[in-house]
């Protein structure tokens, strides 16, 4: 990574917003994409009063996590060793601030894991959309039999 900011003729400061900006973009095309399955093919509603607040904390979530990449990878030794630290550094922070926890968590974990980049994101973002009803309950089909 080093080798690449000294080996281009751009100021070190573009190229980090230029690495930044382009996990940005791709991240946030992914992240519309899954919202707009989960709108056409599950039925989630998404409220309008408090979109604007959900891209704005998206977009900015993914440009911390970003720039937390590229700052890892920077002070990596190997590419290796930059995987693996980014991968269980991220399940851990997920796990803390409560993004695969429903309830019954230790204090000490919503305490870290609300100073901690992926604690708020979650919270904001989830309160943007709400599920849509379940669907009626009806004839549910049958598979033939041979």
């Amino acid at each position: 990574m080093v080798k690449r900011f000294r080996g281009t003729p751009l100021p070190p400061w573009l190229y980090v917003a230029g690495r930044i900006g382009g996990a940005v973009v791709f991240a946030s095309a992914a992240t519309f994409l899954a919202v707009m399955v989960g709108v056409l093919g599950f039925g989630v509603q998404v409220i309008g009063r408090t979109a604007p607040a959900t891209v704005v904390t998206v977009v900015l979530g993914i440009a911390c996590f970003a720039a937390l990449g590229l700052a890892v990878a920077a002070l990596s030794p190997t590419a290796a060793f930059a995987q693996a630290a980014s991968v269980s550094s991220a399940v851990v922070l997920a796990f803390v601030s409560g993004v695969f926890t429903i309830g019954g968590e230790l204090p000490w974990m919503s305490t870290v894991g609300a100073s901690s980049p992926s604690g708020p994101s979650p919270r904001r973002s989830g309160t943007s959309s709400i599920p849509s009803p379940p669907a009626p309950a009806g004839p549910r089909l049958r598979r033939p039999s041979c």
